[in-house]
């Protein structure tokens, strides 16, 4: 059962062997389960770990706390498509009429390139070259294409798939779609060159609209706080760690 677990956690300064062996535990109790796939699904609560629950938490936390502030919500770094759908979701669920806003991702969908000298002589190396690598852009799609049918107004298209390195896709995505403005602005990276695209998002930012970004203030991701001082400064913004996900920072403008 456990050949089917891809992705294994790995022994890092926050993750002890302890923990490590309760996600096998964990991995194994929902592949060996009887229940069938759709019961799982619909009994998730039991296979869920606090950790991914307060995934989840923060996802509905900030959208809850940007609901009013016009504009749309800008994924960098979609991975396998969880936060980005989460976002989406959380706005169907709690502003089901909204019809303006989209749920913009942006990836490469070829993982990490390698640190660079802004990265810092601290960079906490992944699992294996290109770390983060998912090429699951055609999952995502089918996973938005049945968003799409369990959702209030569902003519109007909501989540968008944008391909290719964000600090050239950016500034195309603005000249072709220069009405957007940025209501969350999610950073799911790590390495300094694509949390520049603070650079072309930021004067889209309207007061109360939230940049995402993780793991600031730990020495093995510095890049962040480095674009963080660069594009936007701190003085006149509240940073703020949410208490049940550290590993989250809002920045609120």
């Amino acid at each position: 059962m456990a050949d089917a677990v891809t992705e294994p956690l790995i022994r890092t300064e926050y993750i002890s062997e302890d923990v490590i062996d309760l996600e096998q535990r964990r991995m194994e109790h929902f592949e060996s389960s009887d229940m069938s796939t759709a019961e799982k699904l619909n009994n998730i609560g039991r296979f869920l770990s606090r950790q991914e629950l307060a995934k989840i938490a923060w996802h509905t936390d900030v959208v809850r706390n940007t609901s009013g502030v016009t504009g749309s919500i800008l994924d960098v770094c979609v991975y396998h498509g969880h936060g980005l759908m989460l976002f989406a979701k959380a706005v169907a669920a709690f502003e089901p009429y909204n019809y303006t806003y989209k749920v913009c991702g942006f990836d490469t969908f070829a993982g990490n390139t390698e640190p660079g000298e802004k990265d810092g002589p601290n960079f906490l190396r992944h699992k294996r070259d290109f770390g983060y690598f998912a090429d699951s852009r055609e999952e995502i799609q089918d996973a938005v294409e049945i968003f799409d049918a369990d959702r209030s107004i569902p003519h109007i298209e909501k989540v968008v798939l944008i391909r290719g390195d964000v600090c050239e896709k950016a500034p195309r995505f603005l000249e072709t779609h220069p009405h957007v403005m940025v209501r969350i602005l999610s950073l799911c990276v790590n390495l300094y060159e694509p949390t520049v695209a603070l650079r072309a998002f930021v004067p889209r930012t309207p007061k109360g609209s939230c940049i995402m970004a993780y793991v600031l203030n730990y020495n093995g991701y510095p890049s962040m706080v480095t674009s963080l001082l660069e594009e936007v400064g701190i003085w006149d913004v509240r940073l703020e760690t949410p208490p049940f996900y550290p590993a989250v920072n809002y920045i609120w403008l």
